[in-house]
């Protein structure tokens, strides 16, 4: 996931986890302007200003992955060097090995293994 996606993905976690605008950091900030815009407007006329407050969202509130909620119910289990839980994803579920037009097995295990465990898992 790039930058942008991820900017994007932690402004919709922003906004449903805050439940109502009033308790949204974005809410606070145009208010403080005396805005009465939608957030949508409002960030496209202050670009940075947006930018800043999901950021800051975001790092004070990560997503949540499949790996942060296997490690909470098997905190001994073993890592990779990256860190990354050594289990494939083919031993956990019924996936399959194939690439995606069916052709040849993936060679990429730890690969496989990065893009399942570090999957994020929907807000509780």
């Amino acid at each position: 996931m790039n930058d942008k996606e991820k900017l994007l993905r932690d402004w919709g976690r922003m906004c449903k986890k805050s439940g109502r605008c009033s308790n949204c950091p974005m809410d606070r900030m145009k208010e403080k302007e005396g805005s009465c815009d939608l957030c949508q407007l409002w960030a496209a006329r202050h670009p940075e200003q947006a930018v800043k407050a999901i950021e800051k969202w975001g790092a004070e509130h990560p997503a949540k992955t499949m790996q942060d909620v296997f490690l909470e119910q098997y905190p001994e289990v073993s890592l990779d060097g990256c860190g990354i839980i050594s289990i494939m994803p083919c031993v956990m579920e019924n996936i399959s090995c194939r690439t995606d037009d069916g052709g040849d097995m993936l060679r990429d295990c730890q690969g496989c293994r990065h893009n399942y465990w570090s999957q994020e898992v929907a807000d509780e």
